[in-house]
């Protein structure tokens, strides 16, 4: 295609951007591994980029009272010693760490005094550890902790699902210093991001490099199902995830939502920093030491040279996941599925993403798929669908 005559080309600069230096410093927050050397690289990369700053770590145990977005599967188990010596050694090192409790239910639980009770003794257990802020989706815990544990940092996580101005509001009149804003509605509004940062003065939050479908039917669904299989009281023994096959599935039946799933590339980063976002969020807790780095100087750096499926849907390690394939067990087949970046470049990504709307907006993916979307192996990728959908059909 020549691009010269290809109204999706990537547009010259009109001259109009702020200079970068006129912007404060992008902050990161990143999952953890629970390995020590993962945070003296990030300090590493705090020394090397000027424009931005890894702040944060965050994570939490398999299970826990109050629950969180992954189910216990996937998660490895961490030892309270290992536990304690990371968290002391990421404040040694400057870096908060921030501890993940954002089941967006607990099935009436919080109305009885004991399981508050329970909730307590895990907070204070935390902040006893160095503990430096928690992440929370449910408001009744986020204003139990505002109230018992004040000088804990608060963050609105985003499935909470907040995309609004009225609902950042409401959350900010709880005294929440942070909002993860929903990265299902809102990671490519433009117009509802600026709008958001007008209203409210806490920081706000994006998930970046969030492999899910676009706009989400299933969405409040799974994190349900996530924060039972992660609670002591709930199911932590299941061992694969069935909303992560049928989204699986529609990923690999239709090439097109590879493009429409709403993550932020490393190079549109200055886009949001420019929208006035205050941090990028990072994840995954399920991934390894050596992917989380790979994920942080890529977004440090602000560019991607290689696969983005790699980057943003693991290499396929969700869809292993929902199966129940996790890296421990039994080799598999590979899920060999291109998406070329360069071409995202060319076509001028996120800046069609930022002016386009409706159906030229869609055109513009169905043609970005054309191009820069792949399956390698169409016999592979069918005997992939044909698993998942055989599971789902079980």
């Amino acid at each position: 295609m020549n691009l010269a005559k290809n109204k999706f080309a990537a547009p010259h600069s009109d001259g109009c951007m702020a200079p970068a230096e006129n912007f404060p410093p992008l902050q990161f927050s990143i999952a953890t591994s629970w390995s020590d050397a993962l945070l003296s690289e990030l300090v590493s990369l705090n020394r090397a980029h000027s424009r931005t700053r890894f702040s944060e770590i965050y994570g939490a145990h398999r299970t826990s009272i109050t629950g969180h977005g992954r189910p216990a599967y996937r998660l490895p188990q961490v030892d309270q010693d290992v536990f304690e010596r990371h968290v002391r050694c990421a404040r040694q090192l400057g870096l908060r760490f921030n501890y993940v409790m954002n089941a967006p239910s607990f099935g009436g639980r919080e109305q009885s005094p004991g399981w508050l009770q329970e909730v307590s003794n895990l907070l204070e257990y935390l902040a006893g550890c160095g503990v430096s802020g928690v992440t929370i989706a449910h408001p009744s815990l986020l204003q139990f902790v505002k109230r018992e544990f004040p000088d804990f940092r608060l963050n609105v996580s985003l499935i909470a699902g907040v995309d609004t101005v009225a609902a950042a509001r409401k959350f900010e009149d709880l005294g929440v210093d942070a909002i993860n804003l929903n990265p299902f509605t809102i990671n490519r509004d433009f117009d509802a991001l600026r709008a958001i940062r007008r209203a409210v003065r806490c920081e706000l939050e994006l998930y970046a490099n969030i492999p899910c479908l676009d706009h989400c039917p299933r969405r409040a669904a799974h994190y349900e199902y996530s924060a039972r299989a992660s609670q002591e009281t709930g199911n932590p023994e299941v061992r694969q995830d069935p909303f992560l096959m049928r989204c699986s599935h529609t990923f690999l039946s239709e090439p097109v939502e590879f493009l429409r799933s709403p993550f932020i590339r490393p190079e549109d980063v200055s886009a949001y920093r420019e929208a006035g976002m205050d941090i990028i969020k990072l994840s995954d807790r399920t991934e390894s030491t050596e992917f989380l780095l790979g994920t942080a100087r890529a977004y440090a750096g602000e560019k991607y040279d290689g696969n983005l499926f790699n980057l943003i849907f693991r290499g396929g390690r969700k869809i292993r996941s929902g199966l129940g394939l996790v890296p421990s067990g039994p080799a598999v087949r590979e899920i060999p599925v291109v998406i070329r970046n360069q071409v995202l470049d060319e076509l001028g990504f996120i800046d069609q993403i930022k002016k386009l709307r409706g159906d030229d907006l869609a055109e513009f993916y169905r043609t970005a798929a054309v191009r820069a979307v792949e399956f390698v192996d169409s016999k592979a990728i069918d005997e992939w669908r044909g698993m998942l959908q055989k599971r789902l059909a079980a």
